[in-house]
This record gives structure tokens, sequence and C-alpha cells, in this order.
């Protein structure tokens, strides 16, 4: 995500800010997956199942966001 950002989203994205803010997101996300014990470890591009993306869309529906900002949080992953 990290070579993303830097790759993509900041030389060619309009507001790379919004998209960093997304990266923010995943890990918050990811953080909470490990406590569930649902990521062993970091996680890695292995664990990336469209599970693993639909919970995320279901944690960050739970906060309120709309599904354009999801959507915008799941570009890091593509």
């Amino acid at each position: 995500m990290a070579d993303w950002l830097l790759e993509h989203a900041q030389p060619k994205l309009r507001d790379p800010v919004r998209y960093a803010n997304g990266v923010a997101h995943w890990q918050a996300f990811f953080a909470e997956e490990q406590r569930a014990g649902r990521l062993l470890g970091p996680p890695t591009v292995a664990d990336i199942s469209a599970a693993l993306v639909e919970r995320f869309h279901v944690w960050r529906a739970a906060q309120g966001v709309s599904g354009h900002t999801i959507a915008r949080d799941t570009a890091a992953l593509k």
C-alpha cells in the first residue's frame, strides 16, 4: 500500500491525501482483524480475499461511511 501511495496516488491522483487516509483505515482494520484472530500476523497479499474485503466494507459502513468513500478506500488494494 505504501508503494501504491508513492508510485500512483501521489503523482497521479488529484487528492492523494484522501487515499492515504484510506490506507490508514485499512491499517486500523487489519489491527482489528488481528485482535479478532482472523489475521495471524501482518497482512500479506495471500490474506486479501473477497471475504476480508467484504468485512472491511461492513466495518467501514458501520462507521457511517458512504459507499463512494469505501470504494476509494478499497482502491488501495488494486
